[in-house]
């Protein structure tokens, strides 16, 4: 990631001398997406402003919470009462793969809504936001423009919105992605035993001789079924790791311990973004 800012003191843009024009420069690592920012301080922050980074934090340190739980395998709880000998270790979470999808959504629709308070701080900050295009030259561009260059934000949409609306009103992609179902990696668990009411509450639970934390794995399908985008979570880290560069950019994180917390946090879901695959070894993918 590349950071520049450079300050000049503009003239023929404002026709006023003295006043400060800020060109605040981000290069993505893969050199696709180079976004541009000018501002000109025409006041001091007005109080709009300041409970709109304060909602945006709000959001950040949600988003990162849910994170936290998501991308970290099962654990598995204290022995449970059952025969010697017996699997005895019941696996936290496992029990409905609906709540582990419903988890799921709502993350996808924390990252994809964190664009509506950005939207709001570009204006009330008064920032025209740019782009380079093809010819090298810079372009107007909006926060509603960027999305549309991150396939998996826009996977994030329509799958917020498919649970919010029941349908596709207006879809971001031609895909209409759904979730899978679930899989569990017990290869360390030892003897797994499964208790499950498939007719009732389609909730059970799975217990392991073994209490090694348990990952699992949902996809992100096409609604046809024909186009896998690998696995949930990452595909939404990743959607959630294009706004970093552009929430670094708007200034929304100062140097308060509230701030640090966020920006450390962010910068451990950029490394899990830079070392981490939607998909497994050896599959023959097209990654985004």
């Amino acid at each position: 990631m590349i950071l520049n800012v450079c300050s000049v003191v503009c003239k023929k843009l404002c026709n006023k001398p003295g006043r400060v024009c800020n060109w605040i420069n981000i290069e993505e690592a893969t050199g696709k997406n180079e976004t541009m920012a000018k501002l000109i301080q025409k006041q001091p922050i007005s109080q709009s402003t300041e409970n709109l980074v304060s909602e945006i934090k709000k959001e950040l340190r949600s988003i990162i919470r849910q994170w936290n739980k998501l991308h970290k395998p099962l654990r598995c709880s204290e022995k449970v009462n059952v025969p010697e000998g017996a699997p005895c270790y019941r696996i936290e979470g496992a029990q409905s793969y609906e709540e582990l999808h419903e988890l799921l959504l709502r993350f996808a629709g924390s990252v994809w809504q964190l664009k509506d308070r950005l939207k709001l701080l570009v204006k009330a900050k008064g920032l025209e936001l740019r782009e380079t295009v093809s010819n090298g030259k810079q372009a107007r561009t909006s926060i509603e423009k960027m999305v549309t260059k991150s396939p998996n934000l826009l996977l994030c949409a329509d799958l917020y919105n498919t649970k919010k609306h029941g349908k596709l009103n207006h879809p971001r992609t031609n895909f209409s992605p759904i979730l899978n179902g679930i899989s569990f990696d017990t290869s360390k668990s030892g003897v797994i035993g499964i208790n499950y009411d498939g007719q009732a509450s389609r909730t059970g639970d799975i217990v392991a001789t073994n209490p090694e934390p348990v990952s699992c794995r949902i996809e992100i399908l096409s609604g046809d079924g024909k186009n896998c985008f690998g696995d949930a979570v990452v595909v939404i880290t990743r959607g959630f790791g294009y706004w970093i560069p552009v929430i670094r950019q708007l200034g929304v994180l100062g140097d308060e311990p509230e701030s640090r917390w966020i920006a450390d946090n962010l910068c451990r879901i950029e490394e899990y973004i830079g070392k981490t695959s939607p998909f497994k070894s050896g599959e023959n993918v097209v990654d985004f």
